[in-house]
C-alpha cells in the first residue's frame, strides 16, 4: 500500500497556504494503491513538470535558476528532467550566491531527497525545487512584477490541485488500484 504524504512545505517563517487541501486530495488517492511500483508516480511527476511550463501559471523565470532547480527523485535514481533545464545553473544576478553553490545544493538537497526515498518500503518518490529560495518565490502572492509573462505564485501548487484526477488517470493506468 503506498504511503500517504506527510510533509509540510515549510521555511522559516514561511508556510504554502493551501497546500495541505491539495496533498489531502492526493492522500485519499494513494490509499487505494494497493499494488504495484513506481512508474505512475514517476510519470505523474513528469506530467506536472511538463505542465509547470507549458500552462499558465508558468515557473517564475529570472536567470533560469528556479527552473534548473527542479528534481524528481524515486527508489532506483534520479529521473531526468525531460524538459532538459536541470542542474544547468546560470550566474545569478545578485552576487550573493554563486553558479557553484546552486550546483552544491542542488546535489545535496537531490542525494538527501534519494535517501529519504530509499529508506521506505512502500513505492514513493519526491519532485520538487532545490533552490533555497524556492519556497519564498512559491509564496509572493500579490507580485505583479514577474519577469515571465504568465508566471504567477503558487504556480506549482495550482498545478497539482488541478491534476488530481490527471494523476488518479495515470495511476489507474500503470498500478493495480
Amino acid at each position: 500500500m503506498a504511503r500517504p504524504l506527510k510533509y509540510k512545505a515549510t521555511l522559516k517563517s514561511h508556510y504554502v497556504e493551501g497546500l495541505e487541501n491539495v496533498l489531502q486530495r492526493y492522500r485519499e488517492e494513494s490509499k487505494k494503491v494497493t499494488e504495484g511500483g513506481t512508474r505512475g508516480l514517476v510519470l505523474f511527476a513528469v506530467h506536472i513538470r511538463r505542465v509547470t511550463e507549458s500552462e499558465i501559471p508558468y515557473t517564475p523565470y529570472d536567470k533560469g535558476n528556479l527552473r534548473a532547480s527542479w528534481f524528481t527523485v524515486a527508489a532506483h535514481g534520479v529521473i531526468p528532467d525531460p524538459l532538459g533545464f536541470s542542474g544547468n545553473f546560470k550566474t545569478p544576478r545578485y552576487k550573493h550566491i554563486t553558479k557553484g553553490q546552486l550546483s552544491g545544493e542542488h546535489r545535496a538537497v537531490v542525494a538527501a531527497s534519494l535517501s529519504e526515498v530509499r529508506s521506505r518500503k512502500e513505492p514513493n518518490l519526491m519532485f520538487g525545487y532545490s533552490a533555497n529560495y524556492a519556497l519564498a518565490v512559491h509564496e509572493m502572492v500579490g507580485v505583479e512584477n514577474w519577469s515571465k509573462l504568465g508566471s504567477d505564485a503558487k504556480w506549482l501548487e495550482n498545478h497539482l490541485g488541478r491534476n488530481v484526477s490527471t494523476f488518479k488517470k495515470i495511476m489507474q493506468n500503470n498500478m493495480k488500484v
